[in-house]
């Protein structure tokens, strides 16, 4: 009997590994074709290709490249450290701290000597061009020294604003704010997309803390010319970007196409799986499904800035169902399908690219206004009737009255989406 039972139990094991066997036969034979590069992908591609190039000589990003800076902020003082903490992105902080500043411009050049010298090198070059590389990853170059560089030379300001030279304050700035601008519109990846975008509202808030160092009569003379001239549909495009990021993605999946990688602390189990699972994945197919996604999403987010706030939501939607779709059932392609789970609708990304306009408005205003000699008791109907208004609502910018500050709120959610000027 029992002999009987086992005979059975090996028939239906047997049958079993049969049948999966057949099914994994199957599916190779559906998945023994890839598909060709569609148009979008055609189009991604070539975009990329013919981006306008400059020479190395002429470039920020190729001396980034070429030239890193090493430091180690734990050297730097206790002053100088709580200073820097103090001031980190979306800390309220940081205009008490920068008030409260005096001698760290002389206490941070006596620690890094070569810092300001490197920052003031880098942004000197008139372009910015990703270069391209095997590995795109590998090719970004360290940022280490750049934030910081900024903050030295606008601490630099800080103490030319305290001379009285306002002429001098005016071409630090007008020199900071255009190198940053350019990085904006020529970003081809998100890594410096960002970084722009940190330092351009990192130049706004402390450029504007910078003038209130100057005397009123002089504030009109320091302020750069770039300040009233509003972000661009370039500057805040994330086009390039996007095109940039799926590049990258692209380049992600060739390697697991070609090359299965498991870590060290995968089990046999893991190994074999993954092995079986590549001719499950169609290289082409995936970078198709991925191109469509993301161009989609690109044209999605260039809107005007009184629909943007639509455009987020619909470039959300569009994330939503390429996730949907990813959760389909499918035997074609199964693996590069899954995948598309982990795309980006950008829609965070691009949000705080488009707050800056918002940001560079609030700065002029309050930069204006103390210019003029606007007192206190008039800010709240001065900032209400002011021209400079949100610039997704046309609506007037928030008078905080218990801080005493210009209040933008912009598409951005959390903390870091409040840009508060303190007046």
């Amino acid at each position: 009997m029992l002999r009987k039972s086992l005979r059975v139990i090996g028939w239906i094991a047997a049958g079993l590994v049969t049948l999966c066997v057949v099914a994994y036969l199957a599916a190779l034979a559906i998945n023994w074709h890839d598909q060709p590069p569609n148009a979008t992908a055609i189009r991604l591609a070539q975009m990329f290709r013919d981006r306008p190039a400059i020479a190395d000589e002429d470039n920020a990003y190729a001396y980034l490249r070429q030239h890193k800076f090493d430091r180690d902020r734990r050297k730097l003082s206790p002053r100088l450290q709580k200073f820097l903490e103090a001031c980190a992105p979306g800390e309220p902080t940081c205009a008490s701290a920068f008030d409260a500043a005096d001698g760290l411009l002389e206490e941070w050049q006596a620690a890094e000597s070569s810092l300001l010298d490197y920052y003031l090198a880098f942004t000197a070059h008139a372009g910015w061009f990703e270069t391209e590389s095997s590995n795109i990853l590998d090719s970004i170059p360290s940022f280490a020294g750049v934030g910081d560089g900024q903050k030295l030379l606008l601490l630099r300001a800080r103490q030319l604003a305290i001379q009285g030279d306002a002429q001098a304050v005016r071409s630090v700035l007008e020199r900071d704010l255009q190198f940053w601008r350019r990085v904006q519109q020529s970003s081809d990846i998100l890594v410096s997309k960002m970084i722009a975008t940190a330092a351009l509202n990192r130049h706004f808030e402390w450029g504007y803390r910078v003038l209130r160092k100057l005397p009123a009569e002089k504030i009109g003379g320091a302020i750069p010319d770039g300040w009233r001239s509003g972000v661009s549909d370039a500057e805040r495009s994330m086009v390039r970007c996007i095109v940039g990021e799926w590049m990258f993605v692209s380049e992600l999946l060739e390697d697991m196409a070609s090359n299965y990688r498991a870590g060290e602390d995968a089990t046999t189990f893991d190994r074999v799986l993954g092995r079986l699972s590549r001719p499950l994945m169609q290289l082409q197919d995936s970078k198709n499904r991925t191109a469509d996604h993301y161009w989609a999403v690109a044209r999605t987010l260039e809107a005007p800035f009184t629909h943007y706030e639509a455009a987020l939501r619909r470039a959300d939607e569009l994330n939503e169902r390429t996730t949907d779709e990813a959760a389909t059932f499918r035997i074609y392609n199964r693996v590069g399908v899954a995948g598309l789970a982990n795309l980006s609708s950008f829609s965070t990304y691009a949000a705080r690219v488009s707050d800056i306009e918002g940001t560079r408005r609030a700065v002029l205003l309050a930069a204006t206004l103390r210019a003029s000699g606007t007192a206190a008791e008039h800010l709240p109907t001065t900032v209400a009737s002011a021209e400079l208004r949100n610039p997704y609502t046309d609506r007037p910018f928030d008078w905080d009255e218990a801080r005493g500050a210009i209040v933008f709120r912009g598409l951005e959610t959390g903390e870091r989406g409040e840009h508060v000027i303190y007046y």
